[in-house]
């Protein structure tokens, strides 16, 4: 999955593309878009918890529809279910929700395309791309750790750092503070404290004064995804 570096990032593009008149509170959506993965900071932090807080229980969490497409389609449908009796129902934290929406959609958007990059990988290789379901054994595969080298690897094209990605607002004045909100059902408000306060320091320890840009496969990631997000949310889910 990609780390909170790639999700506050496709945050800010969003904010940036959508402005203040979608997201009233952009300090909302990006706790939002760090939530689901603030069960790190439970006593609990098994693989249970994380497929509660990805919609993905009971399902292939790691592979998000690739080579299933029966899962694809139940994590849309639960995508759907949780616009329509979260995000519709929840008010003034409308843009914490729809930060969490934001998260799951780059967390299938990320690993599909990781995917993606290791089937062209192997294609090169004595795999035969075109043999009965190639794409479930290959996730399969990948759940079993039997190319975790090469997939870390090609993941890595991916990344991105806080010192690579030039963020329109100021992380500091967004984590800098105690959050009294929860993701109903999924995150509690104790969770988001503490994830959100291990995201400020290590903001602290890695924020340079001085920075240099340069384009890279990472920033056109983040902007590819926060497009295809943002269509995904005006289009196929009608959110605005």
């Amino acid at each position: 999955m990609p780390k909170y570096e790639i999700h506050l990032a496709i945050a800010d593009k969003i904010y940036f593309l959508l402005g203040n008149d979608i997201i009233k509170n952009p300090a909302l959506f990006f706790c939002g878009n760090l939530a689901p993965d603030a069960y790190e900071s439970g006593n609990n932090n098994g693989i249970f918890n994380k497929k509660h807080t990805h919609m993905c229980d009971d399902e292939v969490v790691h592979s998000y529809g690739y080579g299933y497409p029966k899962v694809a389609e139940q994590f849309r449908y639960r995508i759907n279910e949780f616009i329509k009796n979260y995000y519709m129902k929840s008010g003034k934290d409308k843009d914490l929700y729809l930060g969490y929406i934001v998260h799951l959609l780059t967390d299938e958007i990320y690993r599909i395309n990781v995917y993606q990059l290791l089937e062209k990988y192997l294609k090169n290789g004595e795999i035969n791309s075109n043999e009965i379901d190639f794409r479930k054994n290959l996730a399969d595969k990948v759940a079993k750790d039997e190319y975790k080298d090469i997939f870390n690897e090609l993941s890595g094209m991916f990344k991105i750092s806080i010192n690579d990605y030039p963020f329109e607002q100021n992380l500091f004045e967004i984590f800098d503070r105690t959050w009294d909100c929860e993701i109903k059902d999924f995150i509690n408000f104790n969770e988001i404290n503490a994830f959100n306060n291990s995201v400020l320091c290590s903001l602290k320890n890695e924020w340079k004064q001085e920075k240099i840009y340069k384009s890279n496969k990472s920033i056109e990631f983040v902007d590819i995804v926060a497009k295809e997000i943002i269509d995904r949310i005006f289009y196929k889910y009608g959110i605005f």
